[in-house]
Protein backbone atom coordinates (compact mmCIF):
# COMPACT_ATOMS: atom_id res chain seq x y z
CA UNK A 1 0.00 0.00 0.00
CA UNK A 2 1.55 3.25 -1.42
CA UNK A 3 1.11 6.59 1.39
CA UNK A 4 -1.25 8.22 -1.29
CA UNK A 5 -4.57 9.46 -1.34
CA UNK A 6 -5.83 9.96 -5.34
CA UNK A 7 -8.68 11.43 -7.16
CA UNK A 8 -10.42 9.97 -10.09
CA UNK A 9 -11.64 11.53 -13.43
CA UNK A 10 -15.52 11.03 -13.69
CA UNK A 11 -18.60 9.63 -12.62
CA UNK A 12 -17.30 5.76 -13.40
CA UNK A 13 -14.37 3.92 -12.68
CA UNK A 14 -12.46 3.84 -15.52
CA UNK A 15 -10.47 1.16 -16.69
CA UNK A 16 -6.96 3.35 -16.34
CA UNK A 17 -7.94 4.24 -12.97
CA UNK A 18 -9.01 0.43 -12.24
CA UNK A 19 -5.46 -1.13 -13.50
CA UNK A 20 -3.88 1.91 -11.67
CA UNK A 21 -5.53 1.16 -8.25
CA UNK A 22 -4.73 -2.71 -8.41
CA UNK A 23 -1.35 -2.35 -9.26
CA UNK A 24 0.06 0.93 -7.03
CA UNK A 25 -2.59 0.07 -3.96
CA UNK A 26 -3.24 3.44 -2.96
CA UNK A 27 -4.01 4.26 0.75
CA UNK A 28 -7.08 6.08 -0.50
CA UNK A 29 -9.33 7.88 -2.94
CA UNK A 30 -11.48 10.90 -2.45
CA UNK A 31 -14.19 12.33 -4.37
CA UNK A 32 -14.96 15.31 -5.39
CA UNK A 33 -18.22 16.64 -6.94
CA UNK A 34 -16.74 15.56 -10.95
CA UNK A 35 -17.41 12.22 -9.33
CA UNK A 36 -21.07 12.17 -7.76
CA UNK A 37 -24.46 12.19 -9.44
CA UNK A 38 -27.05 10.70 -7.44
CA UNK A 39 -26.85 7.83 -4.44
CA UNK A 40 -27.24 5.11 -7.19
CA UNK A 41 -24.11 6.54 -9.23
CA UNK A 42 -22.33 7.11 -5.99
CA UNK A 43 -23.16 3.40 -4.66
CA UNK A 44 -22.20 1.85 -8.01
CA UNK A 45 -18.45 3.45 -8.00
CA UNK A 46 -17.79 3.05 -4.57
CA UNK A 47 -18.79 -0.80 -4.96
CA UNK A 48 -16.16 -0.40 -8.39
CA UNK A 49 -13.29 0.78 -6.11
CA UNK A 50 -13.90 -1.10 -2.94
CA UNK A 51 -13.84 -4.36 -5.57
CA UNK A 52 -10.52 -3.56 -6.82
CA UNK A 53 -9.04 -2.03 -3.44
CA UNK A 54 -11.19 -3.08 -0.88
CA UNK A 55 -8.86 -1.99 2.20
CA UNK A 56 -8.65 1.44 0.17
CA UNK A 57 -9.94 4.63 2.67
CA UNK A 58 -12.10 6.50 0.64
CA UNK A 59 -12.73 9.62 1.36
CA UNK A 60 -15.25 13.31 0.63
CA UNK A 61 -14.38 17.18 0.60
CA UNK A 62 -17.57 17.80 2.37
CA UNK A 63 -17.98 21.18 4.11
CA UNK A 64 -21.25 22.48 4.35
CA UNK A 65 -21.97 25.81 2.28
CA UNK A 66 -20.25 25.99 -1.34
CA UNK A 67 -17.71 23.13 -0.67
CA UNK A 68 -20.35 20.17 -0.60
CA UNK A 69 -19.64 16.98 -2.74
CA UNK A 70 -23.23 15.64 -1.72
CA UNK A 71 -25.44 18.11 -2.45
CA UNK A 72 -29.69 18.25 -2.83
CA UNK A 73 -31.81 16.85 -4.18
CA UNK A 74 -30.10 13.89 -3.25
CA UNK A 75 -28.43 14.83 -0.05
CA UNK A 76 -28.87 17.81 2.47
CA UNK A 77 -27.87 21.44 2.05
CA UNK A 78 -25.55 22.01 5.00
CA UNK A 79 -24.48 25.50 5.74
CA UNK A 80 -20.97 27.08 5.80
CA UNK A 81 -18.82 27.64 8.93
CA UNK A 82 -19.37 31.09 9.44
CA UNK A 83 -23.43 30.42 9.67
CA UNK A 84 -22.66 28.18 12.81
CA UNK A 85 -22.66 30.65 15.32
CA UNK A 86 -22.32 28.59 18.20
CA UNK A 87 -20.75 25.42 19.51
CA UNK A 88 -24.07 23.82 19.34
CA UNK A 89 -24.51 24.38 15.62
CA UNK A 90 -20.58 23.50 14.98
CA UNK A 91 -21.80 20.01 16.80
CA UNK A 92 -24.59 19.79 14.68
CA UNK A 93 -23.92 20.69 11.50
CA UNK A 94 -20.14 18.08 12.11
CA UNK A 95 -22.44 15.51 13.22
CA UNK A 96 -25.02 15.10 10.29
CA UNK A 97 -22.54 15.48 7.49
CA UNK A 98 -20.78 12.34 9.50
CA UNK A 99 -23.42 10.45 9.42
CA UNK A 100 -24.12 11.74 5.64
CA UNK A 101 -20.98 10.82 4.35
CA UNK A 102 -20.83 7.54 6.81
CA UNK A 103 -24.24 6.13 5.41
CA UNK A 104 -23.03 7.01 1.67
CA UNK A 105 -19.86 4.80 2.21
CA UNK A 106 -17.14 7.07 3.11
CA UNK A 107 -14.48 6.45 5.66
CA UNK A 108 -13.31 9.77 6.12
CA UNK A 109 -14.82 13.29 5.82
CA UNK A 110 -12.23 15.76 4.68
CA UNK A 111 -13.46 19.23 6.18
CA UNK A 112 -10.98 21.78 6.81
CA UNK A 113 -12.74 24.23 8.28
CA UNK A 114 -9.99 25.56 10.71
CA UNK A 115 -9.46 28.82 8.61
CA UNK A 116 -8.80 31.95 9.88
CA UNK A 117 -11.20 34.46 8.18
CA UNK A 118 -9.25 38.20 7.94
CA UNK A 119 -10.53 41.13 6.43
CA UNK A 120 -9.55 42.12 2.96
CA UNK A 121 -8.41 37.76 2.79
CA UNK A 122 -8.94 36.07 -0.22
CA UNK A 123 -12.13 34.67 -1.00
CA UNK A 124 -11.38 31.43 -1.54
CA UNK A 125 -11.48 31.28 2.78
CA UNK A 126 -14.64 33.64 2.91
CA UNK A 127 -17.72 31.95 4.92
CA UNK A 128 -15.79 28.90 5.18
CA UNK A 129 -14.24 30.38 7.73
CA UNK A 130 -16.37 30.02 11.65
CA UNK A 131 -14.68 33.20 12.72
CA UNK A 132 -11.83 36.29 11.87
CA UNK A 133 -10.97 35.06 16.11
CA UNK A 134 -8.54 32.54 15.83
CA UNK A 135 -9.47 31.41 18.92
CA UNK A 136 -13.28 30.72 17.92
CA UNK A 137 -11.88 28.80 14.88
CA UNK A 138 -10.15 26.41 17.26
CA UNK A 139 -12.74 26.13 19.62
CA UNK A 140 -15.46 24.97 17.23
CA UNK A 141 -13.63 23.03 14.89
CA UNK A 142 -12.64 21.19 18.41
CA UNK A 143 -16.04 20.71 18.84
CA UNK A 144 -17.05 19.83 15.02
CA UNK A 145 -14.43 17.46 14.83
CA UNK A 146 -15.93 15.50 17.88
CA UNK A 147 -19.56 15.12 16.51
CA UNK A 148 -18.28 12.84 13.64
CA UNK A 149 -19.48 9.66 14.18
CA UNK A 150 -16.69 6.97 14.18
CA UNK A 151 -16.60 5.23 11.29
CA UNK A 152 -15.83 1.13 12.05
CA UNK A 153 -12.87 0.12 10.79
CA UNK A 154 -12.78 -3.10 8.24
CA UNK A 155 -10.82 -5.80 9.34
CA UNK A 156 -7.33 -5.65 7.95
CA UNK A 157 -6.22 -9.44 6.39
CA UNK A 158 -2.54 -9.51 6.64
CA UNK A 159 -0.16 -12.31 5.54
CA UNK A 160 1.89 -12.24 8.95
CA UNK A 161 2.10 -15.02 11.43
CA UNK A 162 0.53 -15.15 14.82
CA UNK A 163 3.51 -13.05 16.35
CA UNK A 164 3.24 -10.50 13.80
CA UNK A 165 -0.26 -9.94 14.14
CA UNK A 166 0.12 -9.57 18.09
CA UNK A 167 2.85 -7.16 17.84
CA UNK A 168 0.95 -4.90 15.15
CA UNK A 169 -2.16 -5.41 17.18
CA UNK A 170 -0.18 -3.92 20.58
CA UNK A 171 -0.69 -7.36 22.26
Amino acid sequence: MKPAIIGLSGLDLAPDEAALLSAWRPLGVILFARNVANPGQLSRLIHAIRTVLPEALLMIDQEGGRVARLRPPHWRAHPPAQALRSARAAWLSGALIGMECRAAGFDVVAAPVLDVGAPGGHDVIGDRAFSDDPAVVAARGVIRRGARPPTPRRRRTTSAGPEARRAMAGR
